[in-house]
């Protein structure tokens, strides 16, 4: 359906999508690359008299989901979410207490547990990990929660392990190796923490410590840091390092066994132990990972800011100085085919330095992720403006368009990136004020954003049982 207004300016309004008599869209409603994709979309519904929630995927409906009565709504996880993409979607749900996924298109399960990782994904089953790949040639790029309804897990990966991320008291700390067959698990027995290491299918427990990191890989090496009364250990396989003064950091293993951790001596010092050998002193150091190659790449500072000596940080594979000194280093990581990636600032500019080629970051630093691809090198995502890019190999394009809400105050005011062009509305108004003009609508703007590259105001309205988006380009 299309309709147009006269001067000054057209609007535009498509339908998207038709709803059911008694559904709506869900409060966390995801849209991505909306005004860059002919209209496809991605959505969150709620049937307010079957009390179900679906999930919607370029008009098609994937899955329905019932009430839960343990929580105020169902679960939706995704990890993958590309509208422009046919099946561009992983998620995975919960259904009569047991766990499925949808990866690109197909269903897998029911599991009792279900991580998800780039090419495929480990699923718990009858008191066993499992491992189902998946031959992709799309990039999974980042974990994100889209409807909430309980405790959800977020798992950071690499190509040697998987560990938690921000374990707190209510979350488990947890590592499987790439193949799902062995895995650090914590558990509660009468109300005591204790931990389960799986190698190989052959369980042995673990109690009387509290572990902090854990990390494991397919050839049945671990490594965990813990702590007992007011000492601290690293245990690499069977073998016990300590005790330590102070907390041990940066825990990193390799899927041929070779191990580092940093630990504080007594004089504040820090020091990075690989393979079981200390190594220099420092005043601070992060060990960032050492790969299947035995080479570690680790960042540093020598001495302590003072008011004569300004704070400068190194980077090394090695012995080997790969950048410094810098004001900042973040971000490091390094693959398994010696490629790497860092970003750092001099004075108050931010660069990023992948494999050797050095480039400006534009936008916000905050805002920059980096991505390991299949074949070990890196990609980059970041915001500039309002929209977010994704970069690779030498070609970028727009990730999400930044999606403007309303604010507190339940008004909802754009501006174009020229600063030429506002747009106004409030929650309760079917008026829309462009450059000054007033458009009446029959619903009030869910949402709005300008789209860059059709110099547009855009927003999305509920009109009936019709999803609708709106568009004014401007002159």
């Amino acid at each position: 359906m299309f309709t147009t207004w006269g001067k000054p300016n057209k609007i535009e309004r498509t339908v998207i999508f038709e709803l059911n008599n008694s559904e709506t869209v869900a409060l966390n409603e995801y849209f991505l690359d909306l005004e860059n994709s002919d209209n496809n979309f991605a959505a969150i519904l709620t049937d307010t008299a079957q009390q179900s929630t679906t999930f919607v995927f370029n008009g098609k409906r994937i899955v329905t989901l019932p009430k839960d009565q343990r929580f105020s709504s169902p679960i939706f996880n995704f990890t993958y979410l590309n509208v422009n993409e046919k099946d561009g979607y992983v998620v995975t749900y919960e259904k009569d207490s047991l766990m499925y996924i949808n990866y690109l298109g197909t269903t897998y399960g029911p599991f009792d547990y279900i991580l998800p990782l780039s090419n495929g994904f480990a699923y718990f089953k009858d008191n066993h990990w499992g491992r189902q790949f998946i031959d992709h040639d799309r990039i999974i790029l980042n974990k994100k929660t889209v409807y909430y309804g309980h405790k959800s897990y977020d798992f950071e990966e690499n190509n040697d392990f998987y560990c938690q991320k921000y374990p707190d008291y209510h979350y488990f700390h947890k590592a499987i190796s790439p193949n799902g067959k062995n895995f650090i698990l914590e558990f509660y027995d009468k109300s005591k923490k204790c931990y389960a290491l799986n190698i190989n299918d052959s369980i042995t427990y673990i109690g009387n410590a509290t572990i902090t990191t854990v990390s494991i890989n397919n050839n049945g090496n671990y490594a965990y840091n813990y702590k007992t009364g007011e000492d601290y250990y690293c245990c690499i396989d069977q073998e016990k390092f300590g005790p330590y003064s102070d907390y041990i950091a940066d825990l990193t293993l390799s899927n041929n066994g070779d191990f580092g951790f940093v630990h504080t001596s007594r004089k504040t010092k820090k020091t990075i132990n690989i393979n079981g050998t200390d190594g220099k002193n420092y005043h601070e150091v992060s060990l960032i990972k050492i790969n299947n190659n035995g080479k570690t790449m680790y960042g540093y500072t020598k001495h302590r800011k003072t008011f004569f000596r300004k704070h400068k940080e190194f980077i090394s594979i090695g012995d080997s100085i790969l950048g410094g000194p810098y004001n900042r280093i973040l971000l490091g990581r390094f693959s398994n085919s010696n490629k790497y990636i860092y970003c750092y600032s001099i004075d108050d500019d931010w660069y990023c330095n992948n494999s050797g080629k050095t480039t400006p970051i534009a936008g916000n630093i905050w805002s920059f992720k980096t991505i390991e691809c299949p074949d070990g090198a890196y990609a980059t995502v970041y915001r500039n403006g309002n929209t977010d890019y994704y970069s690779w190999n030498g070609r970028t394009h727009i990730v999400k368009p930044f999606q403007h809400e309303y604010n507190y105050n339940n008004f909802l005011e754009l501006k174009s990136p020229d600063g030429n062009h506002t747009f106004y509305t409030t929650l309760e108004s079917n008026d829309i004020t462009i450059d000054g003009t007033s458009y009446q609508t029959s619903s009030p703007a869910l949402r709005a954003w300008h789209s860059t590259d059709q110099n547009a105001f855009v927003w999305l309205a509920i009109e009936g049982r019709e999803l609708v988006i709106y568009k004014i380009k401007l002159q």
